[in-house]
């Protein structure tokens, strides 16, 4: 076999190779800083195309995260102490209060001073009307 020539490198074909590795590395680095807007574009279009589907999904996914977090965490406390049984004394039984139950009890303390503020209000309003003369008591004094 034959060698096969060698052409000479010249200073053209040294800038050709550099422009083409400039370029080459400013296309990666343009993709790796478009990837989290690249994989954020499909969720985006998805919410926008379907709003309540995505609003059903995301409540369907945090009712079974909170769901899987009350099995693998349990919410009681145990208390150990040595407590005497006595044999006349009727243990019962009591259920667990309900989500709606729950939820109640946090946002009563929450509304609380917005009800007692209504409620204020309207009293007010209701003795400052029948503390104000009438208007045919008003026409008689003068």
């Amino acid at each position: 076999m034959l060698p096969i020539p060698k052409k000479a490198v010249t200073e053209e074909d040294v800038k050709a190779t550099e422009a083409r590795l400039a370029a080459s590395f400013n296309g990666l680095k343009t993709s790796i800083t478009n990837i989290p807007s690249d994989m954020a574009r499909p969720i985006t279009d998805t919410v926008r195309e379907h709003p309540y589907l995505t609003v059903a999904a995301a409540a369907a996914g945090g009712f079974v995260l909170y769901s899987l977090l009350n099995v693998l965490i349990p919410r009681t406390k145990v208390v150990e102490r040595e407590v005497t049984v006595q044999p006349h004394v009727e243990v019962k039984e009591q259920r667990a209060p309900s989500l709606a139950s729950k939820l109640l009890s946090e946002a009563i303390p929450f509304l609380t001073p917005y009800i007692t503020g209504y409620v204020q209000n309207e009293l007010s309003r209701i003795i400052s009307k029948k503390s104000e003369p009438s208007e045919d008591v008003v026409n008689v004094k003068a």
